[in-house]
């Protein structure tokens, strides 16, 4: 929210269009991107460009999976009735899109999932620029604290003066075990580079499921039961790509967030039932503009 007597914040979308490609983290498809500005007012929209322009809007009622990756899906069925149109592993994106607080974007893909690249966010940072547009943003305030638990893992939100991230991720690997990352959006590009990360004793078991078939050491950091089987990034890189991941989903809210989240072992899941709740508290929460 505005402080008294200062001017709300303006909506924004990315100052120019930019295409990127690859290869889909778990179909293991070719992948291309092509991220375009976008009016006020508009959101952030995916377009199946290679499915008759399917609109996917990137909204949390529209997330239809969130084992490994977030998916979203279109709300309506083809019109030859088949299964509607979805979009994978958009959080990488969104992430960079959410911490530079561009509020529209048309995203067009072609195939089935958002290119991994190198399976952390800094190639999208690095080529979003955000312009600004002369509509006041949207911001989502916390008024009361709301939490969610899943056994040992829960996530809560509580007011705060602007958006503040606390993760903590607890692993029985040695090489992870305990980390903690706490900042913001000025501080996203300590986490942006940070990458998608697994274990070589789980990989056969994805791959008969259909996952992680995409993926290599090229983009993802792989832990053997020795340690990583490739260079880290950071000692702490997990945690990182756990906050660069919370980012991503937060996007799905549609509106800028202000208010502290706190996430003990999160997860795709976990963020999407923490944002459903908060839907379905109206007395934690207030919007400005209204």
């Amino acid at each position: 929210m505005p402080e008294a007597g200062r001017a709300p914040a303006l909506q924004a979308t990315v100052s120019a269009a930019f295409e990127l490609s690859g290869v889909g983290l778990h179909s293991g498809a070719p992948a291309r991107v092509r991220v375009c500005p976008a009016p006020p007012d508009h959101g952030r929209l995916f377009l199946r460009m290679d499915l008759e322009k399917a609109r996917i809007p990137a909204r949390s009622e529209h997330v239809s999976a969130t084992l490994l990756a977030t998916t979203l899906s279109a709300p309506r069925r083809s019109a030859d009735g088949s299964s509607a149109a979805s979009v994978s592993t958009v959080e990488h994106l969104l992430a960079a899109a959410y911490a530079l607080n561009i509020d529209n974007l048309l995203v067009q893909v072609w195939g089935p999932e958002v290119p991994v690249l190198d399976g952390s966010a800094a190639p999208w940072l690095k080529q979003m620029a955000a312009r600004q547009q002369e509509r006041p943003a949207r911001v989502l305030e916390i008024l009361e604290p709301l939490r969610v638990q899943d056994g040992e893992r829960w996530m809560s939100l509580s007011p705060a003066p602007a958006l503040e991230l606390s993760v903590e991720i607890l692993f029985e690997h040695p090489a992870i075990a305990h980390q903690a990352w706490r900042g913001g959006a000025a501080n996203f590009a300590e986490i942006a580079s940070a990458r998608t990360f697994g274990f070589e004793d789980q990989v056969q078991a994805m791959h008969r499921a259909g996952l992680a078939l995409g993926g290599s050491l090229d983009n993802a950091v792989v832990f053997g039961e020795a340690g990583p089987l490739n260079a880290l990034r950071f000692p702490d890189e997990p945690v990182r790509h756990k906050a660069l991941d919370l980012f991503g989903d937060l996007a799905l809210m549609d509106c800028r967030l202000q208010g502290r989240v706190q996430a003990h072992r999160p997860g795709h899941a976990m963020t999407h039932a923490l944002l459903q709740k908060l839907q379905e508290t109206p007395s934690a929460w207030r919007m400005a503009p209204e």
